[in-house]
């Protein structure tokens, strides 16, 4: 499997030529996987005060500074993109328009800045459809809202809308490297879209990963956090 031709090919390159990452790179040895369960959802009530604290751990892992860890891997093995990750890295969330109905609509009017990682003809054919990339603020309703559980449709918690990402680097650099992502070439010469941002399995795709591919995709990730209806957490957490 392979990413999109239009972009550089860093999942598959390999050997003297085509690899630019650390050989001997080790996921263990730079990042933590992490599960926690019991997350209760925010209820309408607590939507009034815009409190998000009661997520408890889950409030920590996406609001939080994250805590550095100790012992510090050599620099070359994190890449070009490496970033310090001491320094409260901002939150993301890249939500997919086909599990919340009218997403790009509320977006427009959430006042946080959003993108569709979808361009050209797949914008025009999936845009109500796609996934979309979403810098988060702990104080924005909007943020709320996908925490809130009820039947209200806006209230996007029991909809597992997305996937949760943590990161230094701003929203248009960020952009740009999941746009590569979007779509793989199989090994049959085929193509197809790659739901990264399912949070049904993205963390176990993660722990499947070869080294390359995993390093490739989290290198300016400090963390990857992906929640469902039942309270259930998994994460992957950079130690650098």
């Amino acid at each position: 499997m392979q990413p999109n031709e239009n972009h550089d090919d860093v999942w598959v390159s390999s050997g003297p030529q085509g690899d630019t990452h650390d050989a001997h790179f080790s996921a263990d040895e730079h990042f933590a996987f992490e599960t926690f369960d019991g997350i209760e959802p925010l209820n309408q009530s607590d939507s009034l005060d815009g409190d998000l604290t009661s997520l408890g751990p889950l409030y920590a892992a996406l609001f939080e500074p994250l805590v550095e860890d100790e012992a510090q891997p050599n620099d070359a093995a994190l890449g070009a993109n490496k970033t310090s990750h001491g320094d409260s890295p901002e939150v993301f969330a890249v939500l997919d328009a086909g599990r919340v109905m009218y997403l790009p609509e509320i977006l427009s009017g959430s006042g946080l800045k959003h993108a569709c990682l979808f361009k050209g003809e797949a914008f025009e054919e999936l845009g109500d459809v796609a996934p979309w990339l979403v810098q988060l603020d702990a104080k924005s309703q909007f943020t709320r809202s996908i925490f809130l559980s009820s039947d209200v449709p806006w209230h996007l918690w029991r909809l597992e809308p997305g996937a949760f990402f943590r990161s230094s680097l701003s929203f248009d650099d960020l952009y740009k490297h999941f746009r590569k992502f979007t779509k793989v070439r199989l090994d049959d010469g085929k193509i197809c879209y790659f739901r990264f941002w399912e949070p049904r399995w993205i963390i176990q795709i993660l722990r499947t990963m070869e080294a390359r591919q995993f390093q490739s995709f989290m290198d300016p990730l400090s963390a990857v956090i992906a929640t469902n209806r039942l309270g259930q957490v998994g994460m992957v957490k950079s130690l650098r």
